[in-house]
């Protein structure tokens, strides 16, 4: 499903230079520009499928019971580096950083 861009206006789902906060502004909680993105994306073009919505759902629900186990010892530079690789589909290299190692091997 694709919402077009009356709709988002219409339910301010997005801003658009209105001075006032969207949805959007109200909920992004995310830390990286790609998980700003994929947030965005979900905005624009929802799931349609109850099956995904509900998976999400429960998916949110798992990571927020304990939050702190999900925290990285990672400040916001790597973080910047490790979504440029995600989203480059590079092919991984294997070096000797440990924590390289590990993101390369998910």
């Amino acid at each position: 499903m694709q919402i077009d861009l009356q709709k988002l206006k219409e339910l301010e789902l997005l801003s658009f230079d209105t001075g006032a906060s969207s949805i959007f502004e109200l909920t992004d909680l995310t830390s990286t520009p790609g998980g700003q993105y994929k947030l965005k994306q979900n905005f624009r073009k929802p799931s349609s499928s109850l099956n995904e919505i509900v998976n999400t759902q429960n998916s949110v629900k798992y990571i927020l019971r304990d939050l702190n186990e999900w925290n990285l010892p990672v400040d916001s530079k790597l973080m910047d580096l490790l979504d440029v690789y995600y989203f480059s589909k590079s092919k991984p290299i294997i070096g000797n950083n440990v924590f390289a190692r590990f993101v390369e091997s998910i």
